[in-house]
């Protein structure tokens, strides 16, 4: 299969850079389930601001805006918000097209941290900007950054409301 028959859940291997040098990377594919954060900047779209993300079965299951930006966002878009593998193949499709610039960076997993978008040089508003964090598969679920048996166990049931945003899976 070619790069450019790929799938957005493809397992892609490297990112072009406009200069013409290759980042290379960990093969990652897109587990069926995780959590992410997403912030999205850059141009003139309905998807701007941080939002928390939970996708399940491969489709976004659930979104919250974590910044007055991201929940307008959520609000007047709820089916624009992206998977991991939608952005993916948001970025190769800008390859194919042959944008001015279609670049990612990488964590050590291999999946992406950062996309950045610029379909044409001279267009303005065309810029977009994807940073990814808090990014967490569903088995990790409990463990790692979000609080590792924290001692949320029902002691608090309405807890802090930034954490029960970042906290998403029912």
């Amino acid at each position: 299969m070619t790069d450019d028959q790929r799938t957005p859940r493809a397992d892609v291997r490297s990112s072009r850079v406009r200069c013409g040098l290759v980042q290379h990377r960990t093969p990652w594919q897109e587990p069926a389930s995780y959590a992410y954060t997403l912030r999205s900047s850059g141009g003139e779209r309905a998807l701007l601001g941080t939002l928390r993300i939970s996708v399940r079965d491969g489709a976004v299951v659930k979104a919250v805006g974590l910044d007055d930006t991201g929940r307008r966002s959520v609000e007047g878009s709820a089916d624009a918000v992206p998977s991991i593998g939608q952005l993916l193949g948001e970025l190769e499709q800008a390859r194919r097209d042959d944008a001015e610039t279609a670049e990612a960076q990488y964590a050590k997993d291999g999946h992406p941290v950062r996309i950045s978008l610029d379909r044409e040089e001279n267009a303005v508003d065309d810029e977009v900007r994807y940073d990814i964090s808090g990014y967490q598969p569903a088995g990790d679920q409990g463990r790692g950054h979000h609080g590792a048996g924290s001692a949320r166990g029902g002691a608090h049931p309405e807890g802090d409301q930034r954490e029960r945003e970042r906290h998403l899976w029912p």
